[in-house]
């Protein structure tokens, strides 16, 4: 079955108990990662007087770039922060900022769709 599974994508194993919480990352991931790039784009857009293409164009070249040295292994979230965030300098000032506000806001989007997903298991369970 792995080998299936392989042949379509990045096979993970994992508890069944943490079945929900992955499923919750990878399905609803790619729309969340959207939207928080989409909201870059318009706060520079709203505070740099750039304009949308230019603006969207960065925002996802330093995505793939990001996401290309995570996914080569040498280099983790940590160490990116580490090499951009440099003390004292405005990068870090953006990273306090997000370690202020940003917990809360990513508990609370997980524990949105983990509720909207029991709701409809709980809905469909009362067809059945």
């Amino acid at each position: 079955m792995l080998n299936l599974f392989s042949a379509i994508s990045k096979v993970v194993e994992g508890d069944e108990d943490n079945l929900e919480s992955c499923t919750n990352l990878t399905s609803c991931g790619p729309a969340l990662i959207s939207e928080m790039m989409k909201e870059f784009v318009d706060a520079a857009v709203r505070t740099g007087a750039i304009k949308p293409s230019l603006a969207e164009y960065l925002v996802k070249e330093t995505i793939i770039g990001s996401a290309a040295l995570l996914e080569n292994g040498s280099l983790g979230f940590e160490d990116i922060i580490g090499r951009v965030a440099v003390r004292g300098g405005a990068t870090e000032e953006g990273v306090k900022v997000f370690h202020a506000q940003l917990p809360s806001v990513c508990d609370e989007v997980l524990r949105s769709i983990m509720a909207k997903r029991l709701k409809v298991s709980g809905d469909i369970s009362k067809m059945l």
